[in-house]
């Protein structure tokens, strides 16, 4: 399960590193670049995410809707952790920015896919799953 997570994941952190390159390049100068690239780049790779990890990652079985809600809040949650994150490193503390990225998201994603596997795609917190 978690090579299928990291398999898949490698595809869509490659895209979303290019949306959130191309905002922090187009914005340079813009005093909150790094933020707005971040939530141009985070958002980009959620539903990508869902499909991704309820057909392939996960292969859950439950229903979608109270999957896709889980999900969601979780995927928000950590977007906005790591857009704080990140607009602090690069926006306060003048860190480059590629490298901020790419580790403020690796601990994301391991984050990620914790909770994804324990919380949201885990048959045990869904009503119609048996005892």
């Amino acid at each position: 399960m978690a090579l299928s997570y990291f398999r898949f994941w490698h595809w869509k952190q490659k895209i979303c590193f290019l949306v959130f390159l191309l905002f922090i390049n187009l914005l340079d100068g813009f005093i909150l670049k790094a933020i707005v690239s971040q939530l141009s780049s985070y958002s980009s790779g959620i539903l990508v995410s869902f499909f991704l990890n309820l057909t392939f990652t996960f292969k859950s079985s439950n229903a979608k809707l109270v999957e896709f809600n889980g999900f969601l809040f979780l995927q928000i949650s950590l977007l906005l952790v790591s857009t704080v994150s990140i607009g602090m490193l690069v926006d306060y503390l003048r860190y480059n920015s590629a490298l901020s990225w790419v580790c403020v998201m690796g601990l994301i994603t391991g984050v990620n896919y914790c909770f994804s596997r324990s919380w949201v795609f885990a048959e045990k917190w869904h009503c119609n799953s048996p005892p």
